[in-house]
C-alpha cells in the first residue's frame, strides 16, 4: 500500500485491494480509512523512510556475515550451546563472545558464573521473613540474552 501511495495511487478502493494478512478481514472499512491527505511531500518522506529501512537491512546482513566469520573458530562450542533448549545460534554467539569457551579458566564453579552475570537471586531476609529477591546488577550484555534464552526454554516442550 505504501509503495502504491508513493507511486501516486490515491483512491481508497484501489489501495484497499492491496491489503494482505489479517487486514483483509476489514477490507470493507479500508477505503474510508485510506481516504485523506497524502501529497507528493508525504510520498517523498515515505520513500526516504523505506530507503533507510532497506539500508539498515543491508547493514544487518553484513553484520550477520561478519559475526558468522568471527564465529568459525568456535563452531564446536556454538554447536554444543545450541543443543540446550532456548539457546539459538545468535544467543550462543553472544554467550561465547562475553563468557568465552574456557569458562573454568575464569570461574571456579557455576555459582560464580551466575553471580558474575547477575542472575543469582538476592536473599532479602529480615526477622525470619523471606522477601522477594531481585536480580543483581551483572554483565549487562549477557544478562538479557540469558534471560531471553530462559524464557525460550520455558516454552520448550521437555523436562525443563
Amino acid at each position: 500500500m505504501i509503495e502504491a501511495l508513493i507511486d501516486g495511487e490515491r483512491r481508497g478502493a484501489a489501495l484497499a485491494d492491496l491489503a494482505i494478512g489479517r487486514i483483509r478481514s476489514k477490507i470493507a472499512d479500508l477505503p474510508m480509512a485510506l481516504e485523506g491527505r497524502f501529497g507528493n511531500h508525504h510520498a517523498v518522506l515515505c520513500r526516504l523512510h523505506l530507503d533507510h529501512l532497506d539500508h539498515l537491512d543491508g547493514m544487518l546482513v553484513k553484520l550477520d556475515a561478519q559475526i558468522e566469520a568471527m564465529m568459525q573458530p568456535f563452531r564446536a562450542a556454538r554447536g554444543l550451546l545450541t543443543t540446550i533448549p532456548g539457546i539459538g545460534p545468535l544467543s550462543a554467539a553472544a554467550v561465547i563472545s562475553e563468557i568465552g569457551t574456557d569458562v573454568r579458566g575464569y570461574f571456579p564453579d557455576a555459582a560464580h558464573l551466575a553471580s558474575w552475570t547477575g542472575l543469582c537471586p538476592g536473599n532479602h531476609e529480615s526477622a525470619g521473613k523471606h522477601r522477594r529477591g531481585k536480580r543483581r546488577k551483572g554483565n549487562q550484555r549477557v544478562q538479557p540474552v540469558l534471560v531471553e534464552c530462559a524464557c525460550g526454554a520455558g516454552r520448550h516442550v521437555g523436562y525443563l
